[in-house]
């Protein structure tokens, strides 16, 4: 009640201050309200529309706190309706003296915004507050159609392509993005403000201001074509049209640049075309959409054979090709796809045929709807022609076992046959582009690829050798000849090389050399041992005479037994070097393995220096099937091999010799031999040792790892041809710096030999024969004479054939048998022979030589001989040999 009370004083005080009349004639929704927020008074307006919006009058009218209602206020509008109550509080309390806020208030029916306003009111020592609501929705949603609006010509004119600008005052307010890109501006900033005639071509300035001056009287102008400048100064040919329009209570002008740059160069391009269409060199065609053909340019009329383009107009495509089917698989692959290109049989005008290589496209409008056919075709029957030509040529090169390749005058090759990617085992197409010295190396002389290529560019050729080094390590010498390519003017445009495979003639050449030297090291040895054979005859002879003249002296006779021995040694030395020189007999035969070794090592010890010491490890003792001579050799071979691996540095040299098996399992080391008892021969060193190349070559003929001149590589190969001829085998271990190991396996022989078969001495009577000896060494005649007359001979010797036969003319029934040497001067042996026969024919003759292969049984028989003898002989053997040839010719 006494809020009531209060609240009609409240009333009362104010009707001074708002007359009635007034207060309800204003369209506003008003209230006042007192310091601590409670109505004072409201107008009619605040009643009714309080009343029709369904509320309690009573609640919102004079006496109700209005603070606490937009305290409490709920739903979607309650912050808005605390935030107007914190705008009242700010008026009331005096730290605002106005406060403003828009905001909505809808209905159910129709969507409302209202515009609250609060402003102070003084009465007396009172504050009070006028609270206004004016209902602003016709002017929001004026504002918003206007938003929208410009919103629409803002996204209409920023998606324009056109340049679009807005100009008051000449000077641009608004630049699109369009714009933007015309003049080379990153952002409207660069545009805005700026005199529009900056950008103006001088040529054209006058002309554009008396255009604006138009469009400000008329409203528009017609378009016209100008220049203008971008911010770099590129001139750019433009369309340019403007309009008036009002901005802001002002006439501005709108102005549309079309950039025609585009279609200048399409225009241009579309010009180029024609020209080129018409001077083109190819045959060019046009025909619509009925296949039928509508324009043709000069160079169609030639390939055609047609004079005028009335002869090939309106003519369907398929009257010019030998195929017509051909042409509706040209234009069904145009339908589908826009395009084709390929090759056809075209028809002259006078029906004879070529093949042209044709492109053809659809032609389509700017709707995409097809409109016409167009092609262009090239006479290719030559180009074919030489294609094919070219294929048969490097079908050809691709069988020749020749390399062929071709390179540019810079040397990058452009061309290789099948026979060098057979060589380098690569892809032809790998090569191309690639330096020549991809093909090998140059081997003759100090020149490289640079001189082979300037000397066949200065001098038109070249010729010398290259070598290839394949994949797989194998090393090949080719003969390469080059000649510089030339086009039909004779300007240079290439080099062509042709390379001939020569390593193997190369390495028959060598082995011929190597033949050689051989041949040539065998005829000195085979001179040596001639000679050798003489001395060792003279001493020995000799020896023996002082034997039988020594038997009452033991220690004489000791001594001189040695020397007898010594001379036999060297004759088997001797026999060891004729064997050398091939002219010694292979004879295979049980030998004592280990005797082999020890004569070796005798050998080995006086030649090898003190640095390298030899052992020697005989497990086992026992016979092996071989040739002695050649069993020597690769003991030799194998220790010599060692001696070079140790040279420099010393080391030990170790020969091994023991009992080997190999049962029925494959064996992995062993994989060549078969199962059986052997003898394994171990030769090591200590020296440098050989890597895994090397050991996969060290049998191989002629590899050698020694310096120039100081081996053939024939050593090792040797001894593995004499290993492998023996059914045995050779294997090397070695590693770098770890010495080397070579293993020589043969097979035993376990069966006993029997001994020779003792033979009684048999004497000759003194003084019952009488020997005519021939010999033109004068010593080899008194040794003879004296051991043939210890036998009980009677000797006549002579130093020459021709003295042996003047003296047998003479008296041929006083002599009972003639020896002879067989070299001599003037007269060999065996044509003495044949002489003393035609003389005598049953007179016995003898013939003595230190090489058995220089006579054949066949020749022996021939000259008459009856017996041989070899150098250096012995007492005991010469006289065998007497006897045997006596008892023959007595027939006893």
């Amino acid at each position: 009640m006494d809020e009531l009370l209060s609240a009609t004083e409240r009333s009362k005080r104010l009707e001074g201050t708002l007359p009635s009349s007034s207060f309800d004639a204003l369209t506003a929704h008003i209230a006042v309200v007192d310091h601590t927020g409670r109505i004072a008074a409201v107008n009619k307006a605040w009643r009714d529309f309080a009343r029709a919006n369904g509320a309690d009058v009573e609640r919102v009218c004079e006496g109700a706190d209005y603070l606490e209602v937009c305290d409490k206020a709920q739903g979607q509008d309650a912050g808005q309706a605390q935030a107007f109550a914190s705008g009242i509080r700010a008026v009331l309390s005096g730290r605002q003296s106005l406060f403003e806020m828009e905001y909505p208030c809808h209905s159910p029916e129709e969507k409302r915004w209202f515009h609250g306003r609060v402003t102070p009111l003084v009465a007396g020592d009172a504050t009070w507050a006028v609270i206004a609501h004016e209902n602003v929705t016709q002017r929001k949603e004026a504002q918003n159609a206007l938003v929208e609006s410009e919103i629409r010509y803002r996204t209409m004119v920023d998606a324009s392509p056109d340049a679009i600008v807005v100009i008051r005052g000449g000077r641009i307010q608004y630049a699109n993005p369009a714009a933007l890109r015309l003049a080379g501006a990153s952002s409207e900033t660069e545009l805005l403000d700026r005199d529009f005639m900056m950008f103006v071509h001088p040529d054209h300035a006058e002309r554009v201001r008396n255009r604006a001056q138009e469009v400000l009287s008329k409203g528009y102008t017609e378009p016209v074509e100008l220049s203008v400048t971008d911010l770099r100064g590129r001139a750019i040919h433009v369309e340019a049209a403007a309009t008036r329009m009002p901005l802001g209570g002002e006439e501005v002008l709108q102005v549309v640049l079309r950039d025609l740059t585009e279609r200048r160069r399409n225009e241009r391009e579309l010009l180029l075309k024609n020209m080129v269409f018409e001077t083109s060199l190819a045959a060019g065609s046009i025909a619509d959409t009925t296949t039928r053909i509508t324009h043709v340019n000069p160079a169609f009329l030639r390939m055609w054979g047609y004079e005028d383009d009335s002869q090939a107009v309106g003519h369907p495509v398929a009257h010019f090709f030998a195929d017509a089917s051909r042409s509706v698989e040209v234009f069904n692959a145009l339908n589908t796809w826009g395009s084709w290109e390929g090759d056809l049989v075209a028809r002259r005008r006078d029906g004879s045929t070529f093949i042209t290589h044709g492109l053809a496209t659809t032609i389509r409008d700017q709707s995409g709807t097809l409109v016409g056919y167009q092609s262009t075709n090239l006479d290719i029957t030559e180009v074919r022609r030489t294609a094919e030509s070219l294929r048969f040529q490097s079908f050809l090169l691709s069988q020749i076992h020749d390399l062929v390749f071709g390179t540019d005058l810079q040397g990058r090759i452009t061309y290789v046959n099948d026979a060098v990617c057979k060589l380098l085992q690569c892809p032809g197409e790998s090569l191309l582009g690639r330096p020549l010295e991809v093909l090998g190396q140059v081997v003759d002389g100090k020149e490289g690829h640079e001189e082979v290529l300037d000397r066949t560019r200065s001098q038109g050729f070249w010729q010398g050798r290259l070598v290839h080094q394949a994949p797989g390590g194998e090393r090949k010498v080719f003969n390469c000849r080059t000649r510089l390519l030339r086009d039909a003017d004779g300007i240079p445009v290439g080099i062509v090389g042709v390379e001939t495979d020569i390593t193997e003639r190369l390495a028959m050449e060598d082995h011929l050399r190597q033949i050689q030297k051989l041949e040539s090291i065998g005829t000195l040895a085979g001179g040596i041992a001639h000679d050798f054979n003489n001395i060792l005859t003279a001493i020995l002879g000799y020896t023996e005479l002082a034997i039988e003249e020594s038997a009452t002296q033991p220690s004489l006779l000791q001594l001189l037994g040695e020397v007898r021995s010594a001379g036999l040694r060297a004759r088997s030395l001797i026999s060891q070097i004729l064997a050398f020189s091939r002219m010694g007999e292979t004879t295979i035969a049980p030998v004592q393995f280990q005797i082999i070794i020890k004569e070796v090592l005798k050998l080995l010890r006086a030649t090898l220096p003190s640095t390298i010491e030899v052992r020697r490890d005989i497990r086992s003792h026992g016979l092996v099937m071989a040739d002695a001579t050649q069993l020597h050799q690769v003991l030799m071979n194998l220790c010599t091999n060692a001696y070079h691996a140790m040279r420099e540095k010393g080391g030990i040299l170790t020969l091994r010799l023991s009992e080997f098996s190999l049962d029925q399992s494959p064996s992995a080391a062993y994989p060549d031999l078969p199962p059986g008892s052997y003898w394994k021969l171990e030769v090591s060193d200590t020296g440098i040792g050989m890597d895994e190349d090397t050991r996969a070559r060290i049998f191989d003929p002629y590899f050698t790892t020694k310096e120039q001149g100081e081996g053939t590589g024939l050593g090792l190969a040797v001894a593995y041809g004499i290993v492998k001829s023996h059914r045995g085998g050779i294997y090397v271990e070695s590693e770098p710096g770890l010495g080397s190991t070579f293993v020589v396996l043969l097979p035993r022989w376990d069966q006993e030999v029997q001994p020779a078969a003792p033979q009684a001495p048999h004497g000759i009577a003194p003084g019952h024969g009488r020997v005519l000896f021939v010999d033109d060494e004068v010593h080899l005649g008194r040794i003879a004479s004296a051991t043939l007359a210890q036998m009980g001979y009677q000797v006549k010797a002579f130093g020459s054939a021709a003295e042996a036969l003047d003296y047998f003319r003479g008296h041929s029934e006083e002599v009972d048998l003639v020896i002879t040497d067989l070299t001599m001067p003037r007269m060999t042996g065996d044509l003495l022979s044949e002489a003393l026969k035609k003389i005598r024919p049953d007179i016995p003759v003898i013939l003595c030589t230190g090489n058995k292969d220089q006579v054949t049984r066949e020749h022996i028989e021939a000259c008459g001989v009856d017996a041989l003898v070899m150098k250096p002989w012995v007492r005991s053997e010469l006289a065998e040999v007497i006897r045997e040839v006596l008892e023959r010719k007595h027939g006893t």
